[in-house]
């Protein structure tokens, strides 16, 4: 993580209330969801694994093999990345369901995933940027005008952000 990131972390978990802490304590790292026809739906951060593996549809197929190895389930929902993607591997449909508050997108705004009781559909809500903007600068957020700029009025290309995750995914392995 970058000095700014880190020292934005700091300010957000500082910016926390005790029940909050509470709260974000007793979720589970991963969450095993039956959904109807879909079957069993495992629901992740990053990886079954941990929180901060990094992958992308650029990375390798043994790559992904070492972080779903594991994976019974025939659907599995992550996060991390940032980027909306469905990639298939092994009979194992993973997707990624995006990022409501820094997409790595074609356009600004929120990218999500519904998943119901047939199938996972990606979404995209459009907000008011420049009320998103002004109430993360009214917040006194570090770095804020950095992060108005680069992930609220204009948003990470994914494909760029992609080659970059898989550069950083590479020091780390």
């Amino acid at each position: 993580m970058s000095e700014e990131g880190r020292v934005t972390t700091k300010w957000v978990a500082n910016s926390l209330t005790e029940k909050q802490l509470v709260f974000l304590s007793n979720l589970d790292d991963v969450a095993n969801i039956h959904v109807d026809e879909l079957g069993d739906v495992l629901f992740c951060h990053a990886t079954p694994q941990n929180d901060h593996d990094l992958f992308t549809p650029l990375s390798s197929k043994k790559r992904i093999k070492e972080l779903f190895a594991e994976v019974k389930q025939s659907v599995v929902v992550c996060g991390h990345t940032h980027i909306q993607y469905e990639m298939e591997f092994e009979g194992i449909s993973i997707f990624n369901a995006g990022s409501v508050g820094m997409p790595f997108a074609k356009q600004p705004g929120a990218y999500w995933l519904l998943v119901d009781s047939k199938r996972a559909a990606f979404k995209r809500t459009p907000y008011d940027l420049e009320k998103a903007a002004s109430e993360i600068r009214e917040a006194h957020c570090p770095n804020a005008e950095a992060f108005v700029a680069q992930n609220v009025l204009h948003v990470p290309d994914e494909e760029e952000s992609m080659r970059l995750l898989e550069k950083l995914a590479k020091k780390v392995e």
